[in-house]
Order: C-alpha cells, then structure tokens, then sequence
C-alpha cells in the first residue's frame, strides 16, 4: 500500500440547513508501516498508511490482492506474527494509545470494539469468465 489512505473531514447539514456537530475521532492513524524480515531480505507490506474515522462511521478498505489491506487491519489488531514490525506515529483508538497498549489491554477491546471483516466481493465463478 504505497499510497496513503486518508479521510478528511466533512461538515454536515441536517434537512432544516442547520449544522450539525462532527462525530468524535474514533480511529487517528498516522504513518502505519508494517515490515516483515530484516536487512537486505526486508519487505515492507504497509507504507506510511495514515487514516482518521469518526464514531458511527463505517469505511471500506479496497485494493488489489497483495496490497497490504489485510495486513494494516492485522496490525492494529496486534495479530501480526513475531517476523513483523510495526511503526506509527500515532494509532489511538477511542482516545487509547495502542501503541503503548499491553497484549492484554488489546485483547480487552478486539471483536468487542472493533473488528474488521475480510470478504472477496466477487464470487469465485467470476473469475473465470
């Protein structure tokens, strides 16, 4: 994922024209890479992925097979295996700091708070056509 994913905000109107307030910062990622490897056998999945999302929000994170969606939702879920690094600036959830977050503590809040759901939008037969 070389390019950076990101969401700027949009001020909302309610049907009489009047505004209405923005949603808290659920999600603030800034900068999220993930390498697997060291040294000169050094991958980098995910690069320099920074993303923001406001409570009720739901977003899609679409891209070609390969280009480090599953992989980004993997690490700020901590479910990325030992060979990987991840570094962010910043990734703060519902105000927590996940960065400094314990296993444990992020455990607490997976499928409770957030989850993410791998799907493949067409069905196999479609391939082959």
């Amino acid at each position: 994922m070389t390019d950076t994913l990101n969401k700027t905000a949009l001020t909302n109107t309610s049907m009489n024209g009047s505004l209405i307030k923005e949603a808290p910062l659920l999600l603030d990622i800034e900068n999220l890479s993930v390498t697997f490897g060291q040294g000169a056998r050094a991958f980098r999945a995910v690069d320099d992925v920074s993303l923001k999302i406001t409570q009720g929000e739901v977003i899609a994170v679409v891209g070609e097979s390969g280009s480090g969606k599953s992989v980004t939702m993997m690490a700020l879920m901590g479910l990325l295996p030992p060979s990987a690094t991840v570094r962010a600036k910043r990734v703060m959830f519902d105000n927590k700091d996940m960065l400094s977050m314990s296993a444990k503590e992020k455990r607490g809040i997976i499928g409770k708070d957030y989850d993410f759901s791998k799907c493949d939008v067409l069905p196999k037969s479609e391939l082959y056509h």
